[in-house]
């Protein structure tokens, strides 16, 4: 991770924010991160998780176009394969699917959503509740029956 004390401010606002729901005011606080991280020459990692990051936010905010790019940034960036790494890339897969979900694209969405229960499942091996718990979303996704969370 980044020694950059801006970095570190920013990341603490941002999750201050995250925690109370106020995704909207989030954005700029990440945004400035991922530029701060791209900046420094950050590990491919730290920029997927920053991107996937923003993802959720645009999620959150209703601003699709903007979480799929940053969605699909933390997809091309992400590397790794450690159980650890399958963890994050089910994330990065699961975000994306619910972006492509909200948007009524079902049949991209359930691709990949079943990547994600793949990734999720090189990590939480035996199945354990979450792993069902994402299967159950994947599903409705698949069914046409997903609903955002509000």
């Amino acid at each position: 991770m980044s020694r950059n004390p801006r970095i570190g401010e920013l990341s603490l606002r941002r999750s201050e924010l995250k925690s109370a729901g106020r995704f909207r005011e989030a954005i700029p606080l990440q945004l400035e991160i991922i530029e701060l991280l791209e900046l420094e020459g950050s590990p491919s990692k730290d920029l997927a998780n920053a991107h996937n990051m923003a993802s959720v936010f645009f999620l959150n905010d209703q601003r699709y176009a903007d979480a799929e790019r940053h969605a699909r940034r933390a997809l091309s960036l992400h590397t790794g394969d450690s159980a650890k790494d399958h963890e994050a890339s089910g994330a990065y897969h699961l975000v994306m699917a619910r972006i492509l979900a909200s948007r009524f694209e079902y049949g991209e969405a359930a691709v990949f959503g079943e990547k994600a229960i793949l990734e999720y499942s090189r990590f939480h091996n035996p199945s354990d509740e979450f792993l069902s718990s994402v299967t159950a979303e994947v599903e409705k996704i698949k069914n046409h029956t997903w609903a955002p969370r509000g």
